[in-house]
Order: structure tokens, then sequence, then C-alpha cells
């Protein structure tokens, strides 16, 4: 795992589909950092980054988003198509906090050497653009 950045209270948990599913996220629970909010069908969403989370059965569900002014760094980094850089995982599901404090994710940032592949890539593709 990748160094320690930060950790976040999803925030919008009701609008999301965090409330479907808060008996199954367990603590350690890998989630993916989004940006395209849009394409789950939350509106308003679009300067935020969401936590997507795979059921066991396959399905994915943004279970909340990241407050807007807090995760700004991270939706640049997802705008640029880096979303390797970045490793999430549940650090809190807790029943006996308000449902806008239930969940906080622990955001890690991976290695450069671990991303460098994907790096590659993508400057390849610019590359080809110009």
């Amino acid at each position: 795992m990748g160094t320690f950045y930060k950790e976040f209270g999803l925030k919008k948990i009701l609008e999301c589909e965090g409330a479907k599913s808060w008996k199954e996220i367990k603590l350690g629970d890998t989630v993916q950092l989004i940006s395209n909010l849009e394409d789950y069908n939350l509106t308003g969403s679009k300067k935020q980054v969401g936590a997507l989370w795979e059921f066991n059965n396959g399905a994915k569900a943004v279970i909340g988003v990241i407050p807007e002014e807090e995760g700004k760094l991270i939706k640049d980094f997802l705008d640029m198509g880096w979303n390797k850089l970045f490793k999430a995982i549940i650090s809190q599901n807790d029943s006996t906090k308000p449902l806008e404090n239930r969940f906080k994710v622990a955001v890690y940032i991976e290695r450069f050497i671990d991303v460098k592949d994907d790096v590659k890539k993508k400057i390849d593709e610019i590359e080809k653009i110009k």
C-alpha cells in the first residue's frame, strides 16, 4: 500500500446508494475513487469525487462522495486519467454515528513505480494526438 494521504468522511449517503449497502460494507474494503458521477445519475455532484464500492454479486454503487473542497486535488488527478494513483479503503462504518458521518475512507497515494506504466501509456496517448 502507498503513503497515507488523508481520511475523508463521505457525504450524500442517501443521495448515493450508501444506505442500501451499509450492512455489507466492512472495514478494510477497497473502494474506487471516481470523478464521473454523472454516469451514476448523481446530479449536482460534478465537482466531487465518489467512492465506488462493489457488492459480492459484482454490482457497483457509489456509496458517498468526498466533500468538494477536500477532494479537489484528487478530482484533478482523476480527471487527468490517473485513476490508479490513489487507493482508498473503508476506515469507518459506524452505525452509532449520524448518517452523514457513518462512512470514512482512508486514501493512500500509490508509489510512482506502481503506476508508472499507466503514466507512460497516458503520455503515449497524448503524444499520438499531437
